[in-house]
């Protein structure tokens, strides 16, 4: 069905609403298949929305993004501009690459699939795809450590045109007394200070405005030491 029985200004808060909810990487896929099948209305305004605000739920699902982003295949979006220039945010959610609580020994530091899309993605971003309108990035970490910005190189590509840095950890209710634990553990003993040239190699001047939600002390430090630049700094932390 076609017609549409709420104006399209309704509809647009609703979709908006959904989209701007937490979910998980794969509530997040669900819903975006789910959306993109209600009718062409629907359809046109969740596109230019996801377009803006821009959620990377999966590996898949980047390259996918960044054949958009290249025109491959064109997109019309009612007279909008291109999905490249529509872009003003993006979140990627990175939980752990096993589940916690499974059989596998916990080791946050092995090879973690949406870790590796977050390094894609910006290295993507840093020269082969302009994306000019481009402000903030929300990295949203569960259920995990805090060294995998710094052991894994994240960092190694960024965007010149990101001046938003949002990072966040998260535990859920069975892992909240862990997430406790590595950040005693973060602090204490296993997380050296980053050396003067570290802090260069990952130096992220264009950063005006960082945000850190959840952190260890340790984390925290480094980042913002990371940032010389920044003219706005939201930290907090949990108490142990």
């Amino acid at each position: 069905m076609e017609s549409a029985l709420l104006p399209d200004e309704l509809l647009e808060n609703i979709i908006l609403e959904a989209w701007s909810s937490l979910l998980s990487n794969n509530d997040r896929i669900e819903l975006m298949t789910s959306f993109l099948l209600v009718n062409s209305t629907w359809k046109a305004l969740f596109t230019r929305i996801s377009f803006k605000d821009v959620h990377i739920p999966s590996p898949s699902y980047l390259a996918r993004y960044m054949a958009a982003l290249a025109g491959y295949p064109p997109l019309i979006l009612d007279g909008q501009s291109p999905p490249h220039k529509i872009c003003q945010s993006i979140t990627i959610k990175i939980p752990p690459a096993i589940t916690i609580g499974s059989n596998k020994e916990y080791d946050d530091r092995q090879e973690n699939p949406m870790g590796e899309t977050l390094s894609n993605l910006l290295y993507y971003l840093d020269g082969i795809i302009d994306v000019p309108n481009l402000r903030t990035l929300r990295i949203e970490y569960e259920n995990m450590g805090f060294d995998d910005i710094f052991d894994c190189w994240r960092f190694a590509h960024f965007p010149a045109p990101i001046t938003n840095l949002e990072i966040s950890f998260s535990f859920d209710r069975d892992t909240s007394a862990l997430g406790d634990v590595l950040r005693v553990i973060h602090q204490s003993h296993e997380h050296p200070p980053l050396e003067e040239i570290e802090v260069e190699a990952y130096s992220l001047r264009n950063i005006k405005r960082l945000s850190v939600s959840g952190a260890s002390d340790a984390f925290v430090a480094d980042i913002t030491a990371c940032c010389p630049n920044a003219e706005c700094v939201s930290i907090w932390c949990p108490t142990i």
